[in-house]
């Protein structure tokens, strides 16, 4: 599976909108993933193969094949959706005449774009592009079919989906859907789309999005557009490895490690694959933030050769080589992170750092309308992601002190770190007093735990997450939580053998050193012995991806689609030493629809989890002892 791009613009991680901060959004963005169809993907790659070469140089007359046939057809797609949307969409096709290295005469080149107008912001602008072209072996052969399927009617395929999905919708920012042409003849559609949006004035940042489990996502370290002032002072201070787009990238990670199951973003500091380019490239040149993601692991079998069979290996970008499957968790990603960007307020203005000859660092900035409030992050310089954080509310103004202060309410760091604003949210320091305070025991991503950390920000919430605690030390969760500031534990299993007591004694004594009155389970696979049930009694909670008391134990989303069953959920309970027979604390319902497998129904329970999970937990902690 090839490289789908998109570009995702405006305030980076800067700051929170007061709608962002509440779990109804939060839940949005997992709605959101729930509503992409990988057979209307399927449909639309069918229909752009069957054009049967896409070739920039092809026919443009004939209305059953080559690149002209393909954009009108495009054109109608993104018209329909429009209508379905109340007229939503404004269809534009901006071109060039160009003549280049790969375009020896002289070719109108022409995107076809689709913008859905933002309600606030209209002028900050997050774009999804793919490029309808298609190649074989030859780049100059534009006669020979070249299905590209993969590369990239996928891509494009997903660009429609996320204009169906997110049209339905409405957002502060502007949303652009652009299928691009002239992507294999030199990054030309890059280019004209990039020139557009300078025209409109648009405020744009970019990626290009693509990769079944594991998404690889470029990002340049510097700014390909760089004043000298800028690379001054980028050289004097460090901040080689955080330019817009890489800190784009680690966005991109941190919702694929919220809102999707078995999906992971692994950071590769390159703007792209040796020797090779894409259109986000012609984003950076104009000083749009950009990033690509491409597929884990590419197949060169499939990516620009003839169609042909040597040796019993088939050469060809058909449609045999797509997954579904994965496409539409690609374009899940691509939904969450234009819908996450797009409600987002404008990055913070007159961001100032000072710190000579003082023992204290203070960092400044203004206000931008729509901000409920502020979060530092800081680092290690050494650091790939941002590890720590503090919460400022709506102040505009943070002091710092160096060495063991770190850590300290409302204190930076100085020397040997990195700063950055942030846009999570974060409880105001005086809105804690009364919170029951949880403990999360989590073995994986911790997608549910961290559902509870965000809802804990709340300033009504009844509970704060003090600690998260994992039994293996590779767990994802733990740099998650980290990152937002909640202390970790780790209790390995391995080092206690078969002896689950001692295990179990290790984790009692952690638990009782932070305080803990409540411990929520978040997908902690480890069976319980009556030690820790029995000290827990009462007060440890847990959720299972089923309707209890249907299916407890493991695979209840195969077991429920076996069963015919109309719907499935999941449960909160009370634990207790039976597994899975505790007390309900709450259930939501999801409709098991007839093309559902397994992995689809998990990804719509696992949204419906990360809404149920917080409000159990409140309730919970609200009643009284």
């Amino acid at each position: 599976m090839r490289a789908l791009s998109i570009a995702l613009a405006g305030a980076l991680l800067a700051s929170t909108p007061a709608a962002a901060q509440t779990v109804e959004e939060q839940a949005l963005l997992h709605q959101l993933t729930g509503e992409v169809r990988p057979e209307r993907m399927r449909a639309d790659i069918e229909a752009l193969v069957g054009f049967g070469t896409r070739h920039t140089m092809s026919d443009t007359i004939s209305d059953t094949r080559g690149i002209g046939a393909a954009r009108r057809w495009a054109q109608r797609e993104f018209e329909a959706i429009s209508r379905d949307c109340g007229g939503c969409l404004t269809v534009v096709t901006p071109s060039d005449t160009v003549t280049a290295a790969r375009v020896p005469t002289p070719t109108e080149v022409v995107n076809i774009v689709a913008i859905q107008r933002g309600t606030g912001d209209p002028n900050r602008v997050i774009i999804i592009s793919g490029h309808i072209d298609s190649r074989v072996t030859d780049v100059m052969n534009f006669t020979s079919d070249a299905p590209g399927a993969n590369d990239d009617a996928s891509g494009v395929a997903a660009v429609l989906e996320a204009a169906r999905v997110l049209s339905k919708h409405r957002f502060e920012a502007t949303l652009v859907f652009a299928v691009l042409s002239g992507e294999e003849q030199g990054l030309l559609g890059g280019k004209i789309v990039a020139d557009y949006a300078q025209a409109q004035g648009w405020r744009v940042g970019q990626s290009g999005v693509r990769d079944t489990t594991r998404v690889r996502v470029f990002s340049e370290g510097t700014k390909t557009v760089e004043t000298e002032a800028q690379e001054e002072r980028r050289r004097y201070n460090g901040g080689e490895v955080d330019s817009s787009s890489r800190n784009l990238a680690r966005f991109v990670d941190g919702l694929a490690d919220r809102y999707l199951a078995n999906f992971d973003v692994e950071m590769i500091y390159r703007t792209d694959r040796y020797g090779r380019g894409g259109d986000q490239v012609e984003m950076l040149r104009h000083g749009f933030p950009a990033v690509r993601i491409s597929e884990g692991a590419e197949n060169y079998d499939r990516q620009h050769q003839d169609l042909r069979t040597e040796d019993g290996v088939e050469y060809g970008d058909t449609i045999e080589g797509v997954d579904f499957d994965y496409l539409g968790q690609v374009a899940r990603l691509n939904v969450v992170a234009m819908a996450a960007l797009a409600n987002a307020p404008a990055s913070p203005l007159g961001v100032t750092i000072e710190g000579a000859v003082k023992p204290d660092t203070t960092l400044k900035w203004r206000a931008v309308p729509g901000a409920a409030g502020y979060r530092v992050w800081w680092r290690s310089t050494t650091a790939p992601q941002w590890t720590h954080s503090r919460w400022a509310g709506s102040a505009t103004e943070l002091l710092g002190r160096v060495g063991r202060r770190l850590r300290e309410p409302g204190r930076l760091p100085r020397s040997g770190r990195i700063l950055r604003l942030g846009r999570r949210p974060g409880p105001s320091p005086g809105a804690m007093t009364a919170r029951r305070r949880v403990a999360v025991l989590i073995s994986g991503a911790g997608s549910n735990m961290a559902a509870l950390i965000d809802a804990a920000g709340q300033d009504a919430a009844p509970f704060e997450v003090v600690l998260v605690l994992s039994n293996k030390p590779d767990a994802g969760g733990l740099a998650v939580a980290q990152a937002k500031g909640v202390a970790t534990a780790v209790v390995d299993h391995a080092a206690f053998g078969k002896d689950r007591a001692a295990h179990e004694q290790a984790i009692q004594t952690v638990l009782e050193a932070h305080g803990v009155e409540v411990v929520a389970l978040a997908g902690y696979m480890r069976l319980l012995t009556p030690f820790l049930v029995g000290r827990w009694a009462g007060r440890m909670l847990n959720i299972h991806p089923s309707l209890l008391p249907k299916y407890p134990g493991l695979d209840t989303h195969a077991r429920a689609i076996a069963a015919g069953d109309a719907e499935a959920g999941c449960t909160v309970h009370l634990v207790t030493e039976g597994v899975d027979e505790g007390p309900t604390l709450g259930q939501a319902r999801v409709p098991v629809l007839a093309d559902d497998t397994a992995a689809s129904l998990a990804q719509r329970v696992l949204a419906a989890e990360h809404t149920l999970y917080p409000q159990a937990l409140a309730d919970f902690c609200r009643a009284p002892d």
